[in-house]
C-alpha cells in the first residue's frame, strides 16, 4: 500500500502528543511512508467506519500503529491520508 502525502489535523496532532505518550506526525510519516515499508491492511470498524490500519518504525527505532484514512474517503488508491490516530507498540 502506498501513503504519499499524509496529513494530519491539528486537534488529532495535539491528542497524539498529548495522550499517546509523544506521537507527532512526524514520527507517523517517518513509520509508514515511502521508503519506510509498514505492514499495512484495511480495517472495517463498526464505529470509525472503513480505514487503514499500519505497522511501521519510525526513524529513533520506535514501532507505532497507525490508523489513516484516504482523501477522499471513498478513493482506495488515494495518494492523500489522515492520520486518525497512532499509539506506540
Amino acid at each position: 500500500m502506498h501513503f504519499g502525502l499524509i496529513v494530519v489535523d491539528p486537534a488529532v496532532e495535539d491528542k497524539l502528543h498529548r495522550k499517546h505518550k509523544g506521537i507527532t506526525h512526524r514520527d507517523v510519516v517517518e513509520a509508514v511512508q515511502w521508503p519506510a515499508r509498514p505492514q499495512a491492511a484495511w480495517d472495517e470498524d463498526e464505529e470509525h467506519g472503513r480505514r487503514v490500519v499500519a505497522l511501521g518504525t519510525n526513524a529513533a527505532d520506535r514501532t507505532l500503529i497507525c490508523w489513516l484514512q484516504p482523501i477522499p474517503d471513498w478513493d482506495d488508491d488515494a495518494d492523500t491520508w489522515t492520520i486518525r490516530t497512532a499509539r506506540w507498540v
